[in-house]
């Protein structure tokens, strides 16, 4: 479900910095 939600933030809108950091926080990175 996050994946989406962000695969969705940089379609968007161009914002790896933000993906890199929900994936920190979620432990996916």
């Amino acid at each position: 479900m996050l994946e989406t939600a962000v695969m969705q933030f940089q379609s968007g809108r161009p914002a790896d910095d933000l993906a890199v950091l929900v994936l920190r926080a979620t432990g996916e990175g």
